[in-house]
């Protein structure tokens, strides 16, 4: 992997794994302060899922070396349930090595980022693997089916997010840095970042651009869906085109750094205005 945004003549120097966790090191916080990166992946011509409705079909060694630089990294990786439905297995209880471990709590943090996954419906498989050997956040809302509620709680920490019909993203943070999660890395799906986006949460995003051509179709895109809160559908057809899709004003980024590896791109963008 190679740096070539900032360049400094550094564009064919290898990459180590300490100099990539450099590279996306997350910022000072202060003690009630907290940082939102979303990380994702789309194709060279817009698509954010595969044929599948996941994106492993986009992702390659270089994607996933990055992607466990930024779990390493992070407190908490907040996911919306149709990403989990569609890759259950990608959101088993993160298990970092020793080495890992060690330096986490050293620096006063967890062993292990903890994951979040964000339904209103709470229609997700209960025994999948997600909830083996774990217990996830489950972040919801109070009028979330009564049994569900009942049967989430034997598995997982729920947490309230606001009092709508959807789980409210600004809750959602507020009750995670409450626990002590302030570094958060979401992984999307698209509805999911949308809503996040949409509310004004986002500091950073981190886009890998994969080599590929996903080719036509109602392709979703990293964003999808209404910017107001989380959808409780699944990924597949969830794409900005369809009929009653929101329109929301364009924000302005500023490109921190891109790597490459293998073809991928590895872009690092932060808001134009600077962080909150």
């Amino acid at each position: 992997m190679r740096r070539l945004i900032p360049a400094a003549g550094l564009e064919d120097v290898e990459l180590g794994d300490a100099e990539l966790a450099a590279a996306y090191a997350y910022p000072p916080l202060p003690s009630d302060g907290h940082w939102l990166r979303a990380n994702m992946i789309s194709s060279v011509d817009g698509a954010a899922v595969d044929a599948d409705g996941g994106s492993r079909a986009l992702s390659g060694s270089a994607d996933r070396r990055v992607l466990a630089t930024l779990r390493r990294l992070a407190d908490v990786i907040v996911v919306g349930s149709g990403t989990v439905r569609a890759d259950p297995g990608a959101y088993r209880p993160v298990r970092p090595s020793p080495e890992v471990r060690e330096h986490r709590i050293a620096a006063g943090r967890a062993a292990a980022p903890r994951i979040a996954i964000v339904t209103a419906s709470l229609d997700l498989d209960l025994g999948a693997e997600p909830f083996q050997d774990g217990r996830p956040l489950l972040v919801t809302i109070p009028s979330a089916p009564a049994d569900r509620l009942v049967r989430a709680r034997e598995v997982a920490d729920v947490v309230l997010a606001g009092d709508g019909p959807r789980p409210d993203p600004a809750a959602m943070v507020r009750e995670l840095v409450a626990r002590g999660l302030p570094r958060i890395l979401c992984e999307g799906g698209p509805r999911l970042l949308a809503a996040i986006a949409g509310a004004g949460l986002l500091d950073e995003l981190c886009l890998t651009v994969s080599p590929q051509l996903a080719g036509p179709g109602d392709r979703t895109r990293i964003l999808a869906g209404r910017p107001g809160g989380v959808g409780t559908g699944r990924l597949r057809g969830a794409g900005t085109g369809q009929p009653g899709a929101a329109r929301a004003p364009a924000q302005p980024l500023e490109l921190a750094h891109l790597l490459e590896a293998d073809g991928y791109l590895f872009a690092r963008y932060l808001p134009a205005a600077g962080p909150r």
